[in-house]
């Protein structure tokens, strides 16, 4: 039996944790006695000890990996926490060699989920995001104090900002103006909402203008209501904002459905409409 978030977020308290977050010394309290670093295949392994258990890292090549492997790390403590919780409550059949494929598909999502939680606490990044506003303006500031990646941040603001919120990940058009851009992740909290794999090329303007300056921009991007029952997006109120280098380069864009459009924008998303027709 695999415990759900909430009973691992509130046994070991993980909404309260201080930010940022020591993972070293939450290790530690957690029962860790060593923390190493070795040429893994994999990110990382938490392997139990005699008197504890220690997490092995993978090996970073230049500081590009920081962030990845602060993931991992919170990873493999999401694993340990797993354990202690399943120990305490007389149900120990967490050792993987006894978990059917399903049941570790399951503690692994489990474990993405509690990465968030434990290198992102929810009191303290909540006031960090009414302080600093919850706006992809921010997006970057609150990566750089959490030490977590661009996307995984931003999915974490998405998660507990005060309104629906839709994020995605597209990759712009590298050459040719004709060419459109690709969509290479999404996500929205309740399933609800979903952009469109392929955005015809006049819809994809927002994509296309982020990706060519460092600054947020601002306008509409289509998103489809699956609720709705229909395929045709709707024009919805979006920024935009690009990050990476070359064929590295990738635009975050979030969506807004609770939000209105201005008529300026509503005008020239029908301006769209006639001409795609």
């Amino acid at each position: 039996m695999t415990p759900s978030k909430l009973e691992i977020v509130e046994a070991f308290r993980l909404e309260a944790l201080s930010a940022p977050v020591d993972l070293a010394s939450l290790a530690k309290k957690w029962g860790v006695v060593s923390i190493e670093q070795q040429p893994l295949e994999s990110d990382a392994m938490l392997v139990r000890r005699r008197k504890g258990y220690s997490i092995i890292l993978k090996q970073l090549n230049g500081v590009s990996g920081v962030t990845r492997q602060n993931f991992s790390f919170a990873h493999e403590l999401g694993h340990l926490l797993i354990q202690k919780y399943s120990v305490s409550q007389q149900f120990d059949d967490s050792t993987k060699h006894r978990l059917s494929r399903n049941r570790q598909d399951d503690e692994e999502q489990l474990c993405e989920q509690l990465a968030a939680e434990i290198l992102m606490p929810r009191l303290a990044f909540e006031e960090d995001g009414w302080m600093e506003g919850w706006s992809i303006n921010n997006l970057k500031a609150l990566a750089r104090k959490y030490g977590a990646s661009i996307p995984a941040t931003s999915r974490r603001m998405i998660d507990l900002m005060p309104e629906t919120g839709v994020m995605a990940s597209w990759k712009p058009p590298l050459k040719s103006a004709a060419e459109r851009p690709k969509l290479l992740s999404s996500y929205c909290p309740s399933s609800r909402y979903q952009p469109r794999n392929s955005v015809p090329r006049l819809r994809s303007w927002l994509i296309t203008r982020a990706s060519g300056v460092r600054q947020v921009q601002t306008g509409f991007a289509p998103l489809v209501d699956r609720n709705s029952g229909l395929v045709t997006p709707k024009d919805v109120p979006a920024e935009a904002w690009a990050w990476g280098h070359g064929e590295f380069n990738k635009v975050m864009v979030w969506y807004y459905p609770d939000r209105e459009l201005s008529s300026d924008q509503k005008s020239l998303s029908m301006g769209l409409t006639r001409k795609a027709v």
